[in-house]
């Protein structure tokens, strides 16, 4: 087994633009206008969408690269369930997933 030589050790700090939904970041890879959401001071709507629209190519490509190199796809199904106030299932549907979803799969903190 070997043995570890040497390590470095990497800190990383984010700090967040904003606060947004999947379906607000979606809309955004589509095309569609960001809306009014909240902002802090050193960013603002239209580098904030150009952002996203890069991290959604490059999420794409990367994904992309992933697969042809011979790594397993493992989307299946999922159940989204309606539950009445008792807890109890009202309705069941298939989750959309979202490119939005996968974007964050693919660049988000592992």
């Amino acid at each position: 087994m070997p043995s570890v030589q040497s390590a470095n050790l990497l800190i990383h700090y984010s700090r967040s633009a904003s606060k947004l939904s999947y379906q607000e970041v979606q809309n955004v890879i589509e095309g569609k206008p960001l809306g009014d959401i909240s902002i802090i001071p050193e960013h603002d709507a239209q580098g904030l969408a150009c952002d996203i629209k890069i991290l959604s190519d490059l999420s794409q490509q990367l994904r992309h690269e992933r697969l042809r190199s011979g790594a397993l796809s493992l989307d299946s199904p999922q159940l989204k369930f309606e539950l009445d106030e008792k807890g109890l299932p009202l309705d069941c549907s298939e989750y959309e997933m979202l490119n939005s979803h996968r974007m964050i799969e693919e660049v988000g903190p592992h």
